[in-house]
């Protein structure tokens, strides 16, 4: 038996109709483990596409930190009745898609068959792969955001820098992962909060570049909000216009174009706040 966190649910569902599987990220020990068989420290799943039907599947989205541990996720499928419904694990998977920098496993209880992901050494990226469940024979896919370890005081206080082109506010798809990671941490600690400081170049009026960085701070934080489904009162804005420019030297430089963003706890928003 192994023991640790494997997986933070960023939801749940809740579909409850006889035969459909519903999934869940949870606290579990799974049979058959050796105590050296570890979970990763850091494992949350989220499913993007809320309906779905067990003929057909569904996606899961996985993000790990890669530390030599397994992140897992469980499902298991309704059968009988609607007023005498038993729950039980789906009992046989077929892979049809292996993962290209990582290993599947598979354990299934009376109740629950766990699907388990560990990406290979060093590894840092996506990866995916996709099996089908039977009964109902529907393909599973499962994508994985591999994240370097980090050390303690990385995971409190990340910061990340979300660049922009020129006179833009838009989101560029490079930068998408980056955000990716900061929602996951907001997503498996509910105290944590994001602050999110938007800056320009130094070329144009005060009151243009003001504006802008506010529009970039406001792309951000929809992001966050509307494709990741933070919660708005969790995410702190300041728009600093072309006043705090990364490269003061070179004022039309591209570093200067961008969104700070820092995920911190209520401590650190305070003094944040107070800047």
């Amino acid at each position: 038996m192994f023991n640790g966190k494997i997986c933070i649910a960023a939801s749940i569902l809740s579909v409850m109709t006889a035969c459909a599987p519903t999934y869940y990220s949870i606290e579990q020990e799974v049979p058959g483990r050796e105590n050296d068989d570890r979970a990763a420290e850091y494992c949350v799943a989220d499913w993007p596409d809320k309906s779905y039907s067990p003929a057909v599947g569904r996606t899961t989205d996985l993000m790990v930190v890669n530390d030599g541990g397994w992140c897992s996720f469980h499902l298991y499928r309704w059968i009988g009745d609607p007023e005498a419904k038993v729950r039980r694990a789906y009992y046989e998977q077929q892979p049809i898609e292996a993962p290209a920098a990582g290993e599947v496993r598979f354990t299934r209880t009376i109740d629950d068959t766990f699907v388990e992901y560990r990406p290979r050494d060093g590894f840092v990226g996506r990866d995916s792969f996709a099996v089908r469940l039977f009964p109902g024979g529907g393909t599973f896919r499962v994508t994985a955001l591999v994240m370097p370890k980090e050390t303690p005081a990385q995971r409190r206080w990340p910061e990340t820098l979300v660049h922009f082109d020129f006179d833009a506010a838009v989101l560029r798809p490079v930068d998408i992962a980056k955000l990716d990671q900061a929602a996951a941490r907001l997503i498996a600690d509910q105290r944590l909060r994001v602050a999110l400081e938007g800056h320009t170049d130094g070329l144009g009026t005060d009151d243009y570049n003001d504006r802008l960085s506010l529009r970039r701070v406001e792309a951000v934080r929809d992001y966050f909000v509307k494709s990741r489904g933070i919660p708005a009162g969790r995410v702190m804005m300041a728009a600093f216009g072309k006043h705090r420019l990364a490269e003061p030297a070179r004022p039309v430089a591209d570093e200067n174009r961008r969104v700070r963003v820092i995920v911190m706890d209520a401590a650190g928003l305070a003094r944040w706040s107070a800047q």
